[in-house]
């Protein structure tokens, strides 16, 4: 008796697996992946070396002071990073929507 598996199963799990893990033990700050490219586009211009170096950039900052928000303004209980990474983001993307549909 053989016991086959689809490829497809196995490249699905080990992509999967470590990113379901690292969100239940940082959190959802989905976000900063959305925000960070869009501002560094804004600030750095569509030259990808300088794009993609200025979304790291200011994607880590983004994340440091949100943590620090999070940590430091409600001192007796710990914010979580996502919402602060929210509070920016939703509306930098109300802002932005708002602004292609003035240009358009």
């Amino acid at each position: 008796m053989e016991i086959t598996f689809s490829s497809s199963f196995f490249t699905t799990q080990n992509y999967l697996c470590p990113r379901l893990f690292t969100v239940s033990f940082v959190g959802g700050i989905q976000f900063v992946g959305l925000l960070a490219p869009q501002l560094a586009r804004i600030l750095a211009g569509s030259k990808f070396y300088q794009h993609v170096l200025m979304s790291s950039v200011i994607g880590s900052i983004i994340v440091v002071l949100s943590d620090l928000l999070g940590r430091t303004l409600f001192l007796p209980l710990e914010v979580p990073a996502g919402v602060f990474t929210a509070a920016i983001g939703a509306p930098f993307f109300m802002y932005l929507l708002f602004k292609k549909r003035q240009t358009v």
